[in-house]
């Protein structure tokens, strides 16, 4: 092997194991799922951004028209954001059949309220 064959070689090797490093760095973080806070009463509380975007589905599946044709957007992908006292607005949307039987997508704000161990209320929902 020539001395340029032997750094190109190298270089080759430094860069496959920083793309590697990166990926794992990209998806190991999972920094908007909980965060520690404190509520009104000075208790720690977890804020669960994807919690309230998965149970956000569930309420909207009750009112939809043909429920098991219902295509949520991945949670990641979901804008959630914490607005204090354990509610969350949720904004995303779903796939879904009209009573036409064609497929739709509609957006929609959920605000949730977390009740703890795994109960949650749902304050209000908006289609547009």
């Amino acid at each position: 092997m020539t001395k340029d064959s032997k750094k190109l070689r190298t270089c080759l090797i430094v860069v496959t194991v920083c793309f590697f490093v990166i990926l794992l760095i990209i998806f190991n973080s999972d920094t908007s799922q909980k965060e520690p806070t404190i509520n009104v009463f000075g208790e720690t509380y977890d804020i669960d951004n994807r919690g309230a975007c998965y149970m956000s589905h569930q309420f909207v599946e009750d009112r939809l028209k043909s429920p098991s044709s219902a295509k949520f957007q991945n949670c990641y992908d979901a804008y959630v954001s914490y607005l204090g006292n354990q509610t969350y607005s949720i904004y995303t949307y779903v796939d879904s059949q009209n009573s036409f039987g064609a497929t739709i997508r509609t957006y929609y704000i959920a605000e949730m309220i977390d009740r703890q161990n795994d109960y949650w209320n749902l304050r209000q929902v908006i289609f547009e």
